[in-house]
């Protein structure tokens, strides 16, 4: 009787608190993310759908940075999600910082993988992909993305210049 009475109370509590904040001894909360993919049907490269990720990190832009390298689920492209990202890029962040404001991205030199992200198309669609993810959480105000430590040879590659300062 103790047992279903401790058990019915435990279901109750669980019921009263909200999913974003569930919580287990030595973990880390549980937070709802979002994740933008490129809108296959859009005219507009730079369109996007939104989906939705769960991490229990610490680190929350970098889980979505994550979730974001692993491309588009088979559900979300039958639903027109499409991207850069994908299986073969999945864990290519190497590196994410926020400093003053400013996150820095470091993914690994992706170039080879994403060869025609590189038109102005392609540009358009990482760099919304990207800043969208990035941009949703509040400390983050800009982003500056690199290649292997190097914001140039990002930026080159999507030939666009670096941000002053950050070359």
């Amino acid at each position: 009787m103790k047992r279903s009475v401790l058990m019915v109370t435990l279901i109750a509590v669980m019921l009263t608190v909200p999913d974003s904040a569930v919580s287990v001894p030595g973990r880390f909360a549980r937070h709802q993310v979002k994740v933008f993919f490129s809108d296959a049907d859009a005219t507009d490269c730079s369109k996007t759908l939104r989906f939705t990720r769960w991490t229990s990190g610490r680190d929350v832009l970098d889980d979505a940075l994550n979730w974001l390298s692993r491309g588009p689920r088979k559900g979300e492209r039958a639903d027109g999600a499409s991207s850069w990202f994908s299986k073969k890029t999945a864990g290519m962040i190497d590196d994410v910082r926020i400093e003053d404001g400013t996150a820095n991205v470091d993914l690994d030199d992706v170039r080879k993988i994403m060869s025609g992200a590189s038109a102005s198309c392609g540009s358009a669609s990482l760099l919304a992909n990207l800043n969208k993810t990035v941009l949703q959480f509040p400390a983050v105000d800009r982003v500056v993305y690199s290649l292997e430590g190097s914001a140039d040879a990002f930026y080159s590659w999507l030939q666009m210049d670096s941000p002053p300062g950050n070359g």
